[in-house]
């Protein structure tokens, strides 16, 4: 059920702000106007169009407990209804994306791909009359020139909509230059810093000025995917995930810019903080304290969800979760510009929403695309799970380590290539768990360990495989990676990717380390897998017998049925 904020139907269009009294010549008292704006928002979908949960499980009706949360069908109906309700009492409204729109489900495969004409997210803003968005660091996941192919195909079917960025200039080499001078020259360029957004309504007439940027944490983890396009605010040689001061000032001066011609300030900030968990806001703060005539900041990255806005000097600061879950919906009150009242809301996407029968229509239409495309029947049951397992928990996590271990290490048996000793993997890549106990399909795993997109724009992980030397392994742990290696595990949070074309290289702990290219791109050639969790006592999968010991899993090749060791889980290589 939704509602409008009671502080908004509550106040009039215009109050008095002072009261003459008798020396005061009629008509000569002050007058003050009163505005009322909602910024609804989103961040961090990651083309999660289906939700995140069982999809089998799935019903577009509301109210019979199915278990997925989020979806784009719901999300829109959501989302439609109370922009009708706000605009039906007079209230203007804005709809923004703080970037990580792309990348994270089969739907993921469609956009960079030339040969059909759809780019779903796109699609799915432009439905939605979504007034602006931003690029996040996943945007460059299917590497620049799948972005340009994505940006191409929405100005070509017409579902473009603003996209704000602090894309600079450069002249580092043809790819960015060309990106450049074809997405943001011209009269009506498509990608551009600032906008300013006029609205009128029965309680509202604001200009609102809106920014997108990236920032430098963001930047640092999209380097090795934008082909050297550059950002204002981030150096790209200096590989620093910390240094602020250039974005702010380059922020200052576009807020500055914007000033004199706006009423309110809005922008849409793909940044977190330099510890990369949720919550940091290093960045976000960073901005908000030197920057005080920036009124909302509507934040992604982080994938935090605020209940109630962040307020840092003037500065409120939003941010609406991941994959969907929420809506955000943030109502203000402006009295001469000034914010008199703030109420804010995130609704929940599940199964308390009907879905839009139009997004589900347009669904059908991709969906119908991949099952044409794929090799693989995305939607067939692979995983039967007794009970949940978390996100970013200690079992899942190392099962999904030693599980591509084991499956790069047989690749590299079956092709005569020199074995791994390690596997290194993002812990970024666990992108969820299984929620709740239920039967889940290909596309589901495809979405849980967000396996990306290959060179040729095929899904598939960014594989580092490591075959050096024992004293490699205290090197990679100061360089914060989780990574297998038999008989020894190390934990911490994120790697750094570089090198070149013949040989992947990994800066870690101030050394270089060398990584297996042909294993790599064999194995990687072979992702996304399956996952199949068996009981080593009785033989039998676990959707037949339940064992309450994790450890009690053994690893099973699913084509040959081959017992490859007793570890947590397998995942198997797609022949």
């Amino acid at each position: 059920m939704s509602r409008i904020p009671q502080i908004l139907l509550s106040l009039g269009l215009v109050v008095l702000a002072a009261c003459p009294d008798e020396s005061t010549p009629p008509f000569e008292g002050l007058v003050s106007r009163t505005d009322q704006l909602t910024v609804f928002y989103t961040n961090d979908l990651h083309s999660h169009f289906r939700g995140t949960g069982p999809t089998l499980l799935f019903t577009p009706e509301e109210g019979d407990d199915d278990p997925v949360r989020g979806h784009y069908a719901r999300l829109a109906a959501a989302l439609t209804e109370r922009r009708k309700e706000r605009e039906r009492a007079g209230i203007s409204t804005l709809v923004l994306d703080a970037g990580d729109f792309y990348s994270g489900s089969v739907f993921a495969t469609i956009g960079p791909d030339e040969g059909n004409p759809h780019v779903p997210e796109f699609e799915f803003f432009h439905m939605l009359n979504y007034d602006a968005i931003t690029l996040g660091n996943h945007e460059f996941d299917a590497g620049l020139e799948g972005l340009s192919v994505m940006l191409e195909k929405a100005a070509s079917e017409r579902v473009l909509v603003p996209l704000l960025s602090n894309v600079k200039d450069t002249q580092n080499s043809d790819a960015p230059r060309e990106f450049v001078v074809r997405f943001m020259g011209g009269d009506a360029p498509i990608i551009r810093r600032s906008m300013i957004k006029l609205l009128k309504s029965e309680h509202t007439d604001l200009r609102v000025g809106i920014i997108g940027a990236m920032g430098p944490d963001a930047l640092n983890g999209s380097l090795l995917r934008r082909d050297g396009l550059a950002f204002h605010g981030y150096i790209d040689e200096k590989h620093d995930a910390t240094e602020m001061k250039h974005l702010v000032s380059y922020l200052e001066q576009e807020v500055k810019s914007l000033k004199g011609k706006t009423d309110f300030i809005i922008v849409m900030f793909h940044g977190a903080g330099t510890s990369q968990r949720q919550g940091s806001l290093e960045e976000v703060t960073a901005i908000a304290e030197s920057i005080p005539d920036i009124d909302l900041i509507v934040s992604g990255h982080t994938h935090d969800a605020f209940d109630e806005p962040k307020i840092i000097q003037n500065t409120h600061v939003v941010q609406a979760g991941e994959y969907g879950m929420f809506l955000g919906a943030i109502d203000f009150v402006l009295q001469d510009g000034k914010v008199l009242s703030v109420e804010n809301e995130l609704i929940s996407i599940d199964d308390t929403v009907e879905s839009d029968p139009r997004v589900l229509a347009y669904m059908e239409k991709w969906l119908l695309y991949l099952k044409a495309t794929l090799a693989e029947d995305f939607d067939r049951p692979v995983v039967e799970m007794k009970e949940a397992l978390l996100h970013r928990s200690h079992e899942l996590s190392f099962s999904l380590a030693e599980g591509l271990f084991e499956g790069a290490s047989h690749v590299a048996q079956q092709n005569g290539m020199t074995e791994p000793q390690a596997y290194v993997m993002l812990d970024g890549y666990v992108r969820e768990g299984f929620p709740v106990a239920a039967t889940y399909s290909y596309a589901d795993v495809s979405r849980i360990f967000d396996s990306g997109l290959d060179r040729n724009l095929r899904e598939g992980s960014a594989v580092v495989i490591v075959c050096a030397g024992a004293g490699l392994f205290p090197a990679l742990w100061a360089g914060g990676v989780r990574i297998h290696q038999p008989g020894s595990e190390y934990s911490d949070w994120n790697i750094r990717l570089g090198g070149r074309q013949d040989a992947w290289t990994t800066p870690l702990g101030g050394i270089a380390v060398a990584i297996n290219q042909p294993l790599a791109e064999t194995f990687q050639s072979q992702l996304p897998e399956m996952l199949r969790f068996t009981d080593c006592e009785t033989g039998r999968p676990i959707q037949d017998d339940r064992s309450d010991n994790l450890d009690a899993y053994q690893i099973e090749e699913l084509k040959s049925g081959r017992v490859l060791k007793e570890q947590d889980l397998y995942i198997r290589s797609i022949q």
